[in-house]
Formats: C-alpha cells, sequence, structure tokens
C-alpha cells in the first residue's frame, strides 16, 4: 500500500520566474527543458512537472510534437496506417494548433518562458533526440501511457526508447488514466526523492548529483537507496574443498566479517552525511529484494516518494541483449512516481 503523504520536512524555496539558480551538485544547470507531445491528455501531464521546475531553474521550456504519417500518439505510437495526404495535413495543423495552446497555457500559468515547434521526420525517438541535441537541451520530461506488457513489445515505447538511446537526462511521467488526475505522479510538489546508488558505483556520482539539484530546488528530502541480494551460502564441507574463503572487505577499515546490509550502510553513510554537511536532507536506505528494479520500486511505492533517479551506463550490444537494462524495467514498470534517467554522460 501506498504510504500517505506528509508534510515535508523543508519548505520549497521560492524563486521567482527566469531567475537562474546554479546548483550546487555539480552538474549543469537546467535552463533548456525539452517536452514532447503528441494532442493527447497523456502526454500533457508532462507540463506541470516540467513547467514548476522551469520556474524553480530558470529554464525554457521547448515544446516540441512530430509531424509523421502514423495516426495515433507519439508516446507511445499507435498501430501504423498509412493515410492520405490532405488527412496527413489536417492532422499536422491540428497538431502544430494544439502545441500553440500548449504554450500558452504554460507561459500563462506558470509565468515561465517557452517555444513550441512541430518536427518533421520518419521516426518520433530520432525528431525528439535531434532536437534535444539542437536545442543543447538539459532534460527531457516525457510522459507514458503504461501500457499493458503485450503491446508495449508490440509498439514500444518513445519515452522508453529514449531512456535507451539518449545521451541526455530523461525524466518519465508514467500515466495510467486518459488524462492526468491528482493519482498521476509530479502533478504536485516534489517532497520525497529517492536516488539508486549502484553498488559497482559506475552511475552513482551523475545521479545522485541530479538528485541534489532537485532537491535544492524543492527543498525535498533526499533518500540514498542501495538494493542488496542476501543468498545464504551453502555449508562448506571436505567434499567441497573445505572451508569458503571470506569475501575481502569492500570499504577501507570495515572489517567485521562479509554482510552486503553492512557493506551498503557503511557505503552509504560517508555519502549521506557529505550531503548533510552541504545542507541537503539526507538519509540511507539498504533494500532487499529480487532484484534492484524490484527493490526501487517496492520501496519507492511504500515510502510515497515523488521521484525516482538512477543512473545508466553503457553497455555493449551483447550487455543489453543478455542482461538487459535496470533503468529500463524500472522506465516499464514504474507506477507511482516520476522516474529520472541519468547517463554516466549525460551533461
Amino acid at each position: 500500500m501506498r504510504r500517505e503523504k506528509t508534510s515535508r520536512r523543508q519548505e520549497p524555496v521560492t524563486y521567482s520566474p527566469g531567475s537562474p539558480v546554479e546548483p550546487r551538485s555539480g552538474v549543469r544547470p537546467y535552463r533548456r527543458i525539452l517536452v514532447p507531445l503528441d494532442g493527447t491528455p497523456v502526454a500533457e501531464a508532462a507540463l506541470r512537472p516540467a513547467a514548476e521546475l522551469a520556474v524553480r531553474a530558470g529554464a525554457t521550456v521547448n515544446l516540441v510534437g512530430v509531424a509523421t504519417e502514423t495516426v495515433g500518439t507519439a508516446l507511445p505510437a499507435d498501430p501504423i496506417h498509412v493515410p492520405g495526404v490532405a488527412e496527413a495535413m489536417d492532422r499536422n495543423q491540428d497538431r502544430e494548433r494544439l502545441l500553440r495552446e500548449a504554450c500558452v497555457r504554460v507561459r500563462d500559468e506558470w509565468g515561465c518562458r517557452t517555444t513550441y515547434e512541430l518536427l518533421t521526420d520518419t521516426s518520433v525517438t530520432d525528431a525528439i533526440m535531434d532536437a534535444a541535441e539542437r536545442l543543447e537541451a538539459d532534460l527531457v520530461v516525457a510522459a507514458t501511457h503504461m501500457r499493458g506488457w503485450l503491446s508495449r513489445t508490440i509498439l514500444g515505447s518513445t519515452a522508453e526508447d529514449l531512456v535507451k538511446a539518449g545521451s541526455f537526462p530523461v525524466l518519465i511521467i508514467p500515466a495510467e488514466g486518459p488524462e492526468p488526475d491528482v493519482a498521476t505522479p509530479m502533478q504536485g510538489p516534489v517532497e520525497s526523492i529517492v536516488v539508486a546508488v549502484d553498488p559497482d558505483a559506475r552511475t552513482d556520482d551523475r545521479a545522485i548529483a541530479h538528485a541534489v539539484h532537485w532537491s535544492q530546488l524543492w527543498g525535498a528530502r533526499l533518500t540514498l537507496a542501495q538494493s542488496v541480494m542476501v543468498m545464504p551460502l551453502p555449508a562448506p564441507g571436505p567434499e567441497a574443498g573445505g572451508p569458503i574463503a571470506p569475501v575481502p572487505p569492500l570499504v577501507p577499515g570495515y572489517d567485521s566479517g562479509y554482510d552486503p546490509r553492512d557493506l551498503a550502510s557503511a557505503r552509504l553513510a560517508p555519502i549521506r552525511d557529505a550531503l548533510r554537511q552541504q545542507g541537503v536532507d539526507a538519509r540511507a536506505e539498504v533494500l532487499d529484494g529480487d532484484g534492484p528494479a524490484e527493490a526501487l520500486l517496492d520501496y519507492v511505492e511504500t515510502s510515497g516518494a515523488d521521484l525516482l533517479v538512477v543512473g545508466r551506463d553503457r553497455k555493449s550490444f551483447w550487455e543489453r541483449l543478455f542482461e538487459g537494462s535496470e533503468s529500463s524495467k524500472l522506465a516499464r514498470r514504474i507506477r507511482g512516481a516520476g522516474l529520472l534517467v541519468c547517463h554516466e554522460d549525460a551533461r
């Protein structure tokens, strides 16, 4: 059961529209936020989190749509058919009109700088990625409808494709219903942020830096979370070659034996303490679960977190094929919170 929201421990800092806020975390400030829209209410679930972040960060919201010869939503795409030329023109005119109306709405309701652009490409994902690179976007905010497993396998998801292929941070807003409502994540204040700490330390710095910046902008509490898998070892005996050699300590100064929970706690503690010295309301949690994605999803759901921040490293094709990606699993399955995916080489 999802925990009920409680009042935040820190009041968020109020920033006037357009006033830049320099992050203390080492990431590049959010100055250009790209939001893909397809004319559906589902996609508009990305407007509020993008606009409210832009107000706090002094950023510009760039709204984009894609004119293609497909009928249906851009995030995710509906089954393809080939329409007539007149139908395609009418649809693209409607999309441009809806983009313009959304631009006016964001500017009037939130007071942030806003632009809109209708892109032309045969691939929705390629068009958005090209626009993000051309505009030097610091963040892409995309809403996605949480469909069933079979439809997602056949049709795919543009938001998930951006997570896999992009080199920029992507914030995914999962939308269950036909339009945003009180149950849609990120439609209110960001009070609680969870950042996944990688046991291999390959993506920690980037993910933690972005999480700290969000905490700074919202005055939100920040939880460092690392999942561990505890598997009982078989009892050693002569047939097994003698006693099992102890695993050497992974944390300097830690010599109380191999316990993955203790090792994770010893690793998280100095990070938490360093963040607290910077004025961040930080805590640390060691999670048990069948896998990193499952443990994080369970914790986000039960703790009532608003945002989950994860890092994603660049695996080879064969590693992605056989091992999969924890960030892709999260993008497919997260429900009650926004998901911010930060690549190791992201800005």
